[in-house]
């Protein structure tokens, strides 16, 4: 027998929805996957959760609260791996793929509190004097000059006309 769901679909009234997408994020932030959710028989469609989160911002912000939520539960769970590999429940080896997915895991669902921190260090600009900026000008304009003045390229036809570049 197929896992197919069969009969009418439910019509998810507003409140039925507004229930629905507390338990979901209530499961989600104790760890749940959506798929794992949406595979109960009184769980509306994963499609379905997803269009509503797409489609109302309050429900977006309400699930990304909940995979916030999720993000800070499994830096508790790292804390346990920590502590079961000092208690030499688990190897090395295997805490570190512990960790490492965790944290990749930590850093998409709360990229800002957990996703790669980057941090821009510009050196201190000083400020030219006028001598300086007078110079830098004639140098800019020295540059220029043997190009030729600045002027807009020279269209015939249809398309020089639509640009505006020839009216003749």
């Amino acid at each position: 027998m197929s896992d197919r769901r069969r009969g009418r679909a439910l019509m998810w009234t507003a409140d039925r929805k507004t229930v629905a997408m507390e338990r979901i994020c209530d499961r989600i932030a104790n760890g749940e996957s959506l798929h794992t959710i949406c595979a109960d028989p009184w769980m509306p469609h994963r499609v379905t959760v997803l269009d509503w989160i797409r489609e109302d911002g309050s429900i977006g912000r309400q699930y990304r609260r909940a995979m916030e939520e999720r993000a800070y539960m499994r830096s508790d769970r790292i804390d346990g791996y920590m502590r079961d590999l000092l208690a030499g429940k688990i190897t090395p080896a295997a805490a570190r793929v512990l960790f490492d997915t965790e944290r990749w895991l930590m850093s998409k669902e709360h990229p800002r509190g957990f996703g790669p921190q980057v941090a821009i260090e510009l050196p201190p600009r000083e400020r030219m004097s006028e001598e300086q900026l007078e110079a830098r000008i004639n140098q800019l304009r020295s540059k220029t000059a043997p190009a030729g003045a600045f002027r807009l390229p020279v269209r015939t036809g249809a398309r020089g006309r639509v640009m505006g570049y020839y009216n003749g």
